[in-house]
């Protein structure tokens, strides 16, 4: 009998230390000078390089980012089975761990130039904060992705279909201005050759450009929670919050608030939520719209 639960006991303790080996924590903040391994805030990466570079991240784990400016990154780590990593804002309340931390590290907001690309699946930005009381608060969100001075098109970007993304607690800065003949200007652009599932928007403000969210080739997309505010158009150029482009299957749009939707001297303004048909198709999309 003594055996018995001495072997069970060896199982547990084995069993524990496997779950306890399987996810970490990881350290991002601009700034630091020490060894840059990103075990600790001391010696956080100094950026989405190095020890924290995002096709070498390990997936399951979760790193979180303190204030400061981060530039344009690709997140392509390839996936192991439905292994989640997890970018997370570092705040007071939740940073990870103690050594090396300052409070002024997690009182701010992390802002990335954009595009920020997604080229692979199962991926959580998490900025973890934001003004319930006000959703146009942009300085309350966690993240921020900024439209690069005004240079980028797009600030959100599928580098190919993908899987399983949540974007949530984020502010996301469009290109503003007058429309120039070409441009793709869309916040938030969904679009590849192929079908990406499971997407999730949460929490989020996006601002400016002619579409906030371009959702094509999708199935099971939610918005949800989130506030837009500025968009623009012209007769060449319409403008869409949400634009449902083709095969947007089973898209969820709830709970969100809009605020300067064809402010005057914009034209060309069409929608808040758009929803097309497929090519060639009298089928239209499974959609669901309610709470907004």
């Amino acid at each position: 009998m003594k055996k018995t639960i001495f072997a069970i006991l060896l199982l547990a303790i084995h069993f524990l230390g496997s779950l306890s080996a399987e996810a970490a924590n990881h350290y991002i903040r601009a700034g630091a000078t020490g060894s840059g391994t990103g075990d600790d805030w001391t010696n956080a990466c100094t950026g989405f390089t190095g020890a924290c570079t995002p096709s070498t991240m390990v997936r399951g784990d979760t790193y979180y980012v303190a204030d400061g400016s981060y530039g344009s990154v690709t997140f392509n780590r390839a996936t192991s089975g439905t292994l989640v990593i997890t970018i997370k804002k570092a705040t007071v309340a939740d940073h990870g761990t103690e050594s090396g931390w300052a409070s002024n590290y997690g009182d701010g907001q992390a802002i990335f130039n954009s595009p920020v690309t997604f080229s692979s699946s199962y991926w959580t930005v998490d900025g973890a904060t934001r003004n319930e009381s006000n959703w146009f608060n942009t300085a309350a969100y966690g993240f921020q992705i900024s439209n690069n001075a005004n240079a980028a098109q797009r600030q959100i970007i599928f580098g190919s279909p993908l899987s399983n993304l949540t974007v949530k607690y984020t502010w996301v800065q469009g290109r503003t201005g007058p429309l120039s003949a070409g441009e793709r200007r869309y916040a938030i652009d969904c679009e590849t050759g192929g079908t990406s599932t499971n997407l999730l928007f949460h929490r989020m403000l996006v601002t400016d450009s002619n579409q906030h969210w371009f959702i094509r080739n999708t199935n099971r997309a939610i918005v949800e929670y989130s506030a837009a505010d500025r968009l623009s158009g012209d007769d060449a150029y319409h403008g869409n919050s949400i634009n449902l482009y083709f095969t947007a299957e089973n898209s969820i749009i709830r709970f969100n608030q809009w605020r300067d939707i064809g402010s005057p001297g914009w034209s060309g303004v069409t929608n808040i939520i758009s929803i097309a048909d497929e090519h060639g198709s009298s089928t239209k999309p499974n959609t669901w719209i309610y709470g907004n």
